[in-house]
């Protein structure tokens, strides 16, 4: 009895496995989310029309202008990070709209920062955004609660992509989670 209950566990298994659908972060990360190459900002997304990674430069800022049309850009650093040059007058001189929602860790992402982040994500007359902050780890944050509340994408597959974009510290994981929970009750 046992020799005829194997071979159909087995066939049940490979059969489950084989009529599975490929993971949800594949088709994240190839629907929606296009890594592109922008000289002066080293980790960058194409994501649903915004633009979304590190720190630009100036040359950055010239060319998301150029080449994508960026209207606006939202800066998630604090003022005193970014000591170099001056973002605020440059993307102006570009001919670009610029807010800064400054926060750093977890428990400066408050619900008044998120509320301000995505009303600039929100207002399509400010599209298409450059959102950036160091590395991509407080975008993603942002990037997470605009999916889910605005764009209707499921948490789990706005998690996928906010994670592609550069979200990664717990901290801000959980304060986004939180925070979106909260907004959709």
């Amino acid at each position: 009895m046992t020799r005829t209950i194997l071979p159909l566990l087995i066939l049940t298994a490979l059969f489950a496995c084989a009529s599975k659908e490929p993971m949800q972060d594949t088709k994240v990360e190839m629907a929606s989310i296009k890594p592109v190459t922008l000289p002066g900002m080293s980790r960058v997304h194409m994501a649903r029309g915004a633009l979304l990674g590190s720190q630009p430069d100036a040359t950055a800022l010239k060319l998301a202008h150029k080449k994508y049309g960026t209207k606006t850009v939202l800066n998630l650093r604090m003022p005193a990070e970014i000591k170099y040059f001056m973002e605020a007058q440059a993307v102006r001189d570009f001919g670009m709209e610029y807010h800064n929602v400054a926060f750093a860790q977890a428990s400066t992402l408050t619900d008044e920062v998120f509320s301000r982040a995505l009303a600039v994500l929100r207002d399509q007359s400010k599209a298409p955004v450059l959102m950036h902050c160091k590395s991509g780890n407080r975008v993603g944050a942002i990037w997470y609660a605009h999916l889910v509340l605005d764009l209707g994408v499921l948490p789990d597959e706005a998690m996928a992509e906010a994670k592609i974009v550069g979200l990664r510290k717990k901290g801000h994981i959980m304060r986004a989670m939180e925070y979106v929970d909260a907004m959709r009750k």
